[in-house]
């Protein structure tokens, strides 16, 4: 009968440890369950903020493009009355004029040091050897005349250039991309915001600023 009781006791004990047994090892499944689903959220959530980091991104300069300066040009009427015999084209001595014309702010049919390095320092010049004031100011005046103008600025291949269709006239629109092109060249950072992009247009194209910038859809 002890034996029997001792057997039975035995048993319960066996049992006993067995369930222990499977009781921790359902807690670890479960735990390592949690652990599984705690680190599928965090990977689900590192993808995701791999994907998309949450931070606004950077705002890009929205800059004045060159088919919007090709409109405010046209609307001055200034090309026409650079275009001297009325044929809708700029040579290549109109197309002096013309550039001699802009840089002339004051209209006062010459140019001065402070118009010219104004000018140099908007249009892209700035260091540049083939724009100094004394190579161009040849009878050294102190002053600049059209002449002069017209010879140092055929020393570039600026007029060559900007012909795109090689056909040795400037269409407007040739013209006014090479404008462009140098205003772009000449800003700090290669952008012309529309603030940029006022003043320098106001300085060379609307000094009375009647038509100042015409509103653009």
């Amino acid at each position: 009968m002890k034996k029997n009781i001792m057997n039975i006791g035995r048993l319960w004990k066996i049992g006993l440890c067995f369930g222990v047994t499977i009781g921790l090892a359902s807690c670890s499944n479960d735990e390592a369950g949690a652990v599984e689903d705690e680190v599928g959220v965090a990977t689900e959530e590192t993808a995701t903020f791999g994907g998309e980091t949450g931070l606004a991104e950077e705002a890009t300069v929205a800059g004045v493009e060159e088919d919007a300066f090709y409109s405010d040009l046209n609307t001055t009427g200034l090309y026409e009355e650079w275009d001297a015999n009325d044929d809708n084209l700029l040579d290549e001595n109109e197309y002096y004029g013309a550039f001699y014309d802009t840089w002339d702010i004051n209209d006062d049919n010459q140019l001065d040091e402070n118009e010219w390095n104004t000018a140099v320092n908007d249009y892209g010049f700035a260091g540049n050897d083939t724009w100094v004031w004394t190579g161009w100011d040849t009878n050294n005046d102190n002053l600049i005349d059209e002449n002069e103008f017209g010879a140092g600025l055929g020393n570039t291949a600026m007029f060559t250039d900007w012909d795109a269709n090689n056909d040795s006239v400037l269409e407007e629109r040739e013209y006014a991309d090479g404008i462009y092109a140098l205003w772009v060249e000449g800003d700090d950072d290669g952008i012309l915001d529309e603030e940029e992009y006022n003043d320098i247009y106001v300085r060379y194209y609307d000094m009375d600023v009647v038509q100042y910038i015409p509103e653009r859809g």
